[in-house]
């Protein structure tokens, strides 16, 4: 499932409660730190990924593991990133 902004991937998250969905960080109507907030506030367990790079900014980096998400992966090999990380964690 693909949302156009921030605001419609918080009603699908919330409605398809998926184990694990992939943000931008950088989404309009709301950011990807804004959308794990408001699941946090509706005590959705969606494990979330960023796919943006979160090293180039120190600030946003802390916010988003405080928030507890899982970790980021490059648009580029999301895809690989992902399954990889589903077969370790799978694994132990």
């Amino acid at each position: 499932m693909e949302a156009r902004d921030g605001e419609a991937a918080l009603r699908e998250i919330a409605t398809l409660r998926p184990d694990l969905a992939i943000l931008d960080i950088r989404m309009p109507k709301l950011s990807g730190l804004q959308v794990v907030r408001g699941m946090h506030k509706l005590n959705l367990s969606t494990d979330v990924i960023f796919s943006d790079p979160l090293y180039d900014d120190e600030e946003t980096f802390n916010e988003a593991m405080s928030l507890g998400i899982m970790g980021y992966v490059s648009k580029e090999s999301a895809l690989d990133d992902v399954r990889s990380r589903h077969r370790r964690s799978d694994q132990g």
